[in-house]
Order: C-alpha cells, then sequence, then structure tokens
C-alpha cells in the first residue's frame, strides 16, 4: 500500500494491524476529537498517537510507509 496521504488512510493501516485494540482507538480518537482537533496530517497524527503511548515510533514509521 502506498503511504498514507490522510488520516483516514492512515488510520486504517493502524486498524488492519491490529497493534491498537479497535475499541481501544476509537475511545482514544473520541477524546481526543473533544479536547482539540485531530491534525489533518497523518505525521501529526502518528506523532501524537506515539506522545500518548498507543504506537511506538517504529510502528508510527512503518504505518507511514504504507507498511501494516
Amino acid at each position: 500500500m502506498p503511504s498514507p496521504t490522510t488520516i483516514d488512510e492512515f488510520l486504517e493501516l493502524v486498524r488492519k494491524s491490529g497493534v491498537v485494540e479497535d475499541k481501544k482507538l476509537s475511545t482514544y480518537l473520541e477524546k481526543a476529537r473533544a479536547t482539540q482537533a485531530l491534525p489533518t496530517e497523518p505525521g501529526r497524527l502518528a506523532g501524537l498517537l506515539v506522545r500518548d503511548g498507543m504506537l511506538t515510533h517504529f510502528q508510527a514509521e512503518q504505518f507511514l510507509q504504507g507498511k501494516w
């Protein structure tokens, strides 16, 4: 798969991988949307997920390269 260009494509890779439980990811995204606007760029969202312990830096890099 090519590198994701939208956060929806990025999140599709995260979900497809099974690295983060879908319910946990959905809850995280709901809370993030309620407290702040989610970034529109996959790289920035990946950074938030790493910062908040949802993904490792390595995992985020792989997803940003289109790998799952």
